[in-house]
């Protein structure tokens, strides 16, 4: 559990990367003994994140997960209101200049998030809100215009006690999955198309 103030800058990032990493370093194999399953390509041990703040937070930086040793899960909550002028980001990167630039997917896996404004921090699951059932609360999440949430393979869960908002019509939120297997072409010469599969 990482707990800030008002703001989630670039800071904040590269110290919670460092601390899993380090937490990592040695917990794989840890963990792995203890359960028995060191070494065995069938499980996966990972990481998981918690950032808390006591009132208003705002994501200042985008939060760029390329290039990340680890790959886990992420939770951003907090009682009060929760924006996003910063993004978190996975599963694409951008290659080319100018005209020519892209997005391309990276391989997974990829990490999941989970925003909670207006965070009922007592409660054991990370999704729940002070505003329950019939009770509307007040806490807004904001996504800033220009602005995106995506990962690749990961989950994304996205909660508020009162309203989500996308504030411009650049504000996004997507999961860009995963190729299933590489295109294919059919047909010949003038004729020929790529078949993208999708799982």
């Amino acid at each position: 559990i990482f707990d800030v103030d008002g703001t989630l800058d670039s800071l904040d990032q590269t110290n919670i990367r460092s601390a899993i990493d380090t937490y990592m370093a040695s917990a794989v194999t840890t963990i792995g003994n203890r359960l028995g399953i060191a070494g065995n390509p069938d499980y996966v041990i990972r990481p998981g994140a918690e950032v808390r703040a006591i009132g208003d937070l705002t994501v200042t930086d985008d939060w760029d997960f390329a290039g990340w040793t680890n790959t886990g899960n992420l939770t951003i909550r907090t009682p009060g209101n929760l924006r996003f002028d910063g993004g978190l980001l996975d599963g694409l990167v951008t290659t080319g200049f100018g005209p020519s630039a892209k997005f391309e997917q990276t391989d997974g896996p990829h990490w999941s998030y989970a925003a909670i404004a207006g965070a009922d921090t007592a409660s054991a699951l990370p999704e729940a809100t002070l505003g329950r059932g019939l009770t509307e609360g007040d806490a807004i999440l904001t996504i800033a215009d220009a602005t995106g949430i995506r990962t690749g393979t990961g989950d994304m869960v996205l909660a508020a006690d009162g309203d989500i908002v996308f504030e411009g019509p650049k504000s996004r939120v997507y999961t860009t999955g995963v190729a299933a297997r590489p295109p294919e072409q059919e047909g010949f010469g003038f004729l020929a198309i790529q078949k993208n599969w999708a799982k």
